[in-house]
């Protein structure tokens, strides 16, 4: 969610920092449900931020470190979507928007600081540098409530998102009584140390909350492939020939399966998911989430067969 870079010099600051015959039902209302789910495509919410400070040190110290924190792949109907989290994400905008304009307000007091290294000139840099601190936590903080708020229901990682919520919580309490640039490096650098941790932690939890969104999708599937096995077994009770929408409704349910072994493969994946550095971070989150796609594109696969054999069972061509 965020990309923290911060680097602080000597002197004057050089360095930037960086869902019969049978009437119409169960089946039919619940694939038209499901279609509206299955159709709706992958979000992505890309929350980031660069975040910079500086400092001034006998000896040059350059610290660049990378937090972004991404929600991707909520599979979600589009009424949920724009129920549930367009509050929240347009929060989110807002904080962010929030921090860029702190964020600016450094890099003006940071070039004054630089240029002319008054008394003044130093009182401003602090005072920019410690609302831009409390801006970034700021937008870790709403990252969080987006997941906890909506999403966390759907989740085995709770736990993990208490502790990075907690963390950063406390972390903002330590920004206003700093007094310095030297005491901001410190600040600064306790939340550096941690953001592989907290990067991990978020997409581990974006990852479980889309194989529960999958996993709920996939039952309301095997709840409507029941419903067209009821109403086959009607239709055989009648001595009507099902041979097609027998093996119609095979098809639908090896395609389910599919989805349900791309599913297998995103839990270990996010079992094992322990990446120590960025790239493996973002590389190994993006097979989980083309997982989530795969088995997404097998669900929808399903319903559309299923809907075929709606279609055969309501016009009685079978």
């Amino acid at each position: 969610m965020a990309k923290l870079v911060d680097a602080y010099g000597l002197g004057p600051y050089g360095e930037t920092l960086g869902g019969s015959t049978p009437s119409r039902g169960t089946i039919w209302e619940m694939a038209k449900s499901l279609g509206a789910a299955i159709d709706i495509p992958l979000q992505e919410f890309a929350l980031h931020a660069t975040f910079k400070i500086m400092s001034k040190a006998k000896l040059f110290v350059q610290v660049i470190v990378s937090c972004t924190f991404l929600i991707t792949g909520l599979i979600l109907t589009a009424n949920t979507i724009r129920a549930d989290s367009t509050a929240d994400y347009q929060k989110y905008l807002q904080i962010y928007n929030t921090y860029r304009e702190k964020h600016a307000l450094y890099l003006t007091t940071r070039g004054e600081y630089l240029t002319y290294g008054t008394l003044t000139a130093k009182n401003n840099a602090i005072i920019a540098v410690k609302e831009m601190m409390l801006a970034r936590d700021d937008v870790l903080l709403q990252h969080y409530r987006l997941l906890r708020n909506k999403y966390t229901s759907y989740t085995i990682y709770q736990p993990l998102l208490d502790v990075d919520e907690k963390f950063v919580t406390d972390h903002k309490l330590t920004i206003s009584p700093v007094a310095d640039l030297e005491d901001a490096v410190q600040v600064s650098k306790r939340l550096e140390s941690q953001h592989i941790s907290l990067q991990v932690n978020s997409r581990k939890i974006v990852g479980a909350i889309l194989y529960a969104k999958l996993e709920n999708l996939k039952n309301k599937v095997i709840q409507t492939e029941s419903s067209a096995q009821n109403i086959i077994n009607q239709l055989k009770s009648q001595n009507k020939d099902v041979t097609n929408l027998e093996r119609w409704l095979l098809d639908a349910q090896n395609k389910r399966i599919q989805a349900e072994i791309k599913q297998q493969e995103m839990s270990n994946m996010i079992s094992a998911f322990k990446p120590t550095n960025l790239d493996n971070i973002s590389r190994d989150f993006s097979i989980i989430t083309s997982s989530a796609a795969e088995a997404n594109q097998y669900l929808k696969e399903t319903l559309n067969y299923l809907n075929e054999l709606k279609e055969s069972i309501k016009y009685g061509n079978y």
